[in-house]
C-alpha cells in the first residue's frame, strides 16, 4: 500500500518477482506530488487507491489474495492505517 511509487521501489518490486513472489501494489493514483507511473511488471498487479471505497473493500482484497507479507508505505493514508491494523489483528501478517 503506497502513496508514492518511485523507481528505487520498482527495483525492489523486480527483485521479489525475480525471487517468485507474486506482487500486489495498491498505490495512490489522485493528488499525486510526481508524474512517475510505475512500469508494467510481469509478475505485478497494480491496484489503483481510488477504487477502494472503504477499508473493508480494501480488506477484503488482502484478505483473498492471501499475502504472506504486507509492506505499507503509505503511512499518510487513513484508509491504508485501518487496513495495515485488521492485517495484524484478524490476518496475523506481519
Amino acid at each position: 500500500m503506497y502513496t508514492e511509487l518511485m523507481p528505487y521501489n520498482v527495483i525492489v518490486i523486480k527483485a521479489l518477482v525475480e525471487r517468485g513472489c507474486h506482487v500486489h501494489v495498491v498505490l495512490s493514483d489522485s493528488n499525486k506530488k510526481t508524474p512517475y507511473l510505475p512500469p508494467q511488471l510481469e509478475g505485478v498487479t497494480y491496484y489503483n487507491r481510488s477504487s477502494f471505497w472503504d477499508p473493508d473493500h480494501l480488506f477484503r482484497l488482502v484478505k483473498r489474495l492471501e499475502p504472506d507479507l504486507l509492506w505499507t508505505a503509505g503511512w499518510i493514508d487513513p484508509l491504508y492505517n485501518e487496513v495495515a491494523g485488521k492485517v495484524r489483528k484478524k490476518l496475523h501478517i506481519p
